[in-house]
């Protein structure tokens, strides 16, 4: 069974009246198996209210003499309480229920067909994405680019994660033959946390983390290695201790290019450095009288030997290529040679060619933390 709606638990401030903010304490997940009519809400401390109905479309609360019609996408308000009162500041404690999909939803003014370059066809104007697992899209649907298997769509907007945190301008798209009802993000992107800092973070397929995510916190920043929404762990070879992903510096590049990020690292594992460079944005054109959409996500990991991969895919998983195209180079030899990777393993790959960066030295980074082009 799926998931279909989370009770969410926040502890909210006020400084003599005046909102001051609002953060996640808690979360809970209920399955659809768990929801039965005429009982408590699963998962509620002290019995919680009695569910009335539930059809998929929106579930029905009775919770202290009130009725709470919640429909898909949608979060209220259920319970409010004052935990403590000091100098004027006052803590509430907030509990939610936020209902989710089962499937994706999507709302707008929708268009139906396959034909190929048919500029009427899709999701043209405004309209929203609601996900499963809790996020929320709302923005503007366009035709990108013709698909022989159909259309394909793109939309630019604003995403919002289940936890509350968002990306203010980001950019979602559907081009997978094998799904092409799923959207997702694809792309380097400025995250706002609620009550925290802001992060730069990779997505592709779907949403999903992969790579290196760069907090940006002014005294102490550092580094999450994600791979598939996963934090990856890294663990000494010959004694049970994790190995901390170490960041030296980085520099952030958010202004050259229109619409794309570029993120570049230098993390310390034991005694060895890696230098990463994340890139991930968008570029729309003019072509055939209609908007092409096209999305570039790329990492380049050079390696303390002076080996580098240039990795054009979906995941990397620490720092070796997991899925997709590789342009790989090798120091010693001088040569280069492009490889698909496939479930983390080597299917095919071009033969050894002359390296045209072998005689070009590697550019370190210079930017510290201190660098006032940073945001």
């Amino acid at each position: 069974m799926s998931t279909v709606c989370i009770i969410n638990h926040y502890h909210s401030y006020s400084d003599r009246g005046a909102f001051v903010q609002k953060e996640p304490v808690d979360r809970k997940l209920i399955d659809e198996a768990q929801l039965k009519a005429g009982a408590p809400l699963p998962c509620w401390d002290d019995g919680g209210p009695i569910v009335r109905a539930y059809d998929g479309a929106h579930l029905e609360l009775e919770y202290r003499g009130k009725t709470y019609s919640i429909r898909v996408g949608d979060e209220q308000l259920i319970d409010e309480g004052i935990l403590s009162q000091n100098y004027g500041v006052t803590l509430f404690s907030l509990t939610t229920v936020k209902v989710l999909a089962t499937e994706i939803v999507y709302k707008g003014g929708w268009q139906t067909g396959s034909t190929i370059l048919q500029k009427l066809e899709g999701p043209i104007g405004d309209g929203e994405v609601m996900y499963p697992n809790g996020d929320h899209f709302k923005g503007e649907f366009f035709l990108s680019y013709a698909n022989i298997q159909g259309p394909a769509y793109a939309a630019v907007g604003r995403y919002t994660f289940a936890d509350g945190s968002h990306i203010e301008r980001a950019w979602i798209h559907t081009s997978d033959n094998r799904k092409p009802e799923h959207w997702g993000l694809h792309g380097l992107f400025r995250i706002h946390h609620p009550g925290g800092r802001d992060s730069i973070a990779m997505f592709a397929g779907g949403g999903r983390r992969y790579g290196l995510e760069l907090f940006l916190d002014e005294k102490q920043p550092r580094v999450k290695e994600w791979y598939a929404d996963e934090e990856v762990v890294r663990w000494m070879e010959y004694e049970p201790k994790q190995v901390e992903l170490r960041l030296v510096d980085y520099q952030l590049d958010e202004t050259s290019r229109i619409d794309c990020t570029s993120l570049s690292l230098r993390v310390k594992e034991y005694d060895y450095e890696y230098r990463i460079r994340q890139e991930g944005g968008n570029y729309v054109e003019n072509q055939y009288g209609s908007n092409v959409y096209g999305l570039s996500t790329r990492s380049t990991v050079y390696w303390p030997n002076g080996n580098s991969f240039d990795h054009y895919g979906t995941s990397l998983r620490k720092l070796m290529p997991y899925d997709g195209y590789v342009t790989m180079h090798d120091a010693e030899k001088g040569m280069c040679r492009s490889e698909l990777w496939e479930n983390g393993k080597m299917k095919k790959a071009d033969e050894w060619k002359r390296d045209e960066r072998a005689a070009k030295a590697p550019v370190m980074l210079h930017a510290r933390y201190g660098r006032k082009n940073r945001r």
